[in-house]
Parts: structure tokens; C-alpha cells; sequence
């Protein structure tokens, strides 16, 4: 966290969560070729925002559920914060 009052404590404000995950983006080369306004979901992405707990995935066992390959990049960030 950049804010001192928040140093330390393993909370990040919402700019500071949306420049994490447009690095990685931008790292890992994840922008939508079709436009870029989307991004590409792969493993890890894919992990920190859709994967559920145990005790969920339990309940959940019946249910197989599909990914999407790309989401809105404005719902990134969005859809991070939710988890």
C-alpha cells in the first residue's frame, strides 16, 4: 500500500489494484487482439478471479462450470475487488 497509514496492513485501495492488474496484463501480453477493451483470461487470472473454496467447490461438485476466455477489461478490476 502506498498510503502510510495503510503500510503493512495487505490492503490496497482500488487504483492501486488496478495498476496490479493492468501490469500483469500488459506483462503477460493478455490484451484481446480483437479489441482492447478485453482481456485474455489465462490460468492464473482465471484462478484469482473465478476459483472457489473448497467447502464451495464441495457443494458445487454436481455443477461443472465453464470460464470465459476473455472478460471486459473494466469488469477486471471489478471482478477482483468482488472476491
Amino acid at each position: 500500500a502506498k498510503a502510510e497509514e495503510r503500510r503493512g496492513s495487505g490492503y490496497l485501495t482500488k487504483a492501486e489494484c488496478r495498476s496490479l492488474a493492468e501490469g500483469y496484463v500488459e506483462r503477460e501480453s493478455l490484451v484481446d487482439p480483437k479489441g482492447k477493451g478485453r482481456v485474455l483470461v489465462d490460468g492464473p487470472l482465471c484462478d484469482a478471479l473465478f476459483k472457489v473454496g473448497k467447502k464451495r467447490q464441495q457443494q458445487q461438485q454436481q455443477q461443472v462450470e465453464k470460464y470465459p476466455t476473455s472478460i471486459k477489461r473494466k469488469e477486471l478490476v471489478e471482478k477482483w475487488l468482488d472476491k
